[in-house]
């Protein structure tokens, strides 16, 4: 209680101060307080001779306007300089882009090719046989050359040790073209070859026969770079 009322002492001198101030600075006169910063209409006008305020037309300056209208100009120009080189860089990374993307699929597509090839290879099983001939044909025709002639010695020679011997001719073709086509390509071969022997050796035509595998027995892989001498005529003696 006893601080209580000392605080309050203190409170209440200071505020008597306070009040003696404005009282002596005349600051509680509102008068005087801006008498000194307002001037009253008829203060002004009854004063004698008394200049009046002169009314000036308010004239808007657009000169910071045009200045900040060339300031924002300019940066749109620079930025749109630079719009159009980052779009030029963009397309030719595009550009550069697309074209590796092709090289490597084109490499991607012969790897595939490739794979594909040796996937499909026919596996090429030995084959036994008493004679291989390769005739040659012409507009369809059996040609008797000297391949044919040396042909014909050996079936000569082998009848002779065997006059009973079967003869069986077998008509091979290679994998172009079509493989019904080539079946009956090759067995047309094969009645050729037949026909030589028999006319050739005076054979009796039972002792002869021919037939036809087409393309679907191969001695060499299709994509071998011999792969043409699967067309040919194979000798079997029974």
């Amino acid at each position: 209680m006893k601080r209580f009322l000392i605080a309050f002492g203190v409170f209440f001198c200071w505020f008597l101060l306070g009040i003696l101030f404005m009282n002596t600075t005349g600051a509680l006169d509102r008068k005087s307080v801006f008498a000194s910063k307002i001037s009253t209409e008829s203060d002004i006008d009854s004063t004698p001779n008394a200049a009046k305020p002169e009314f000036v037309p308010f004239v808007e300056d657009n000169s910071d306007e045009e200045d900040s209208k060339r300031t924002l100009t300019q940066p749109d120009t620079f930025m749109g300089t630079n719009l159009n080189q980052s779009n030029e860089q963009v397309v030719e990374e595009l550009t550069k882009t697309i074209q590796a993307n092709k090289r490597q699929l084109a490499e991607d597509l012969e790897k595939l090719r490739n794979a594909k090839k040796r996937s499909n290879a026919t596996a090429v099983a030995p084959r036994t046989f008493d004679a291989l001939f390769y005739p040659e044909f012409k507009h369809a025709r059996f040609v008797a050359e000297q391949k044919a002639t040396s042909f014909l010695s050996f079936i000569k020679q082998k009848l002779s040790a065997d006059p009973n011997l079967h003869i069986k001719v077998v008509g091979h073709t290679d994998y172009i073209g079509d493989k019904e086509d080539n079946y009956l390509l090759a067995l047309d071969e094969a009645k050729k070859v037949r026909e030589f022997l028999i006319k050739s050796l005076k054979l009796p035509d039972n002792q002869v026969s021919a037939y036809s595998s087409g393309e679907t027995e191969p001695i060499y892989d299709r994509d071998s770079a011999n792969r043409e001498l699967n067309h040919r005529i194979e000798i079997y003696f029974e």
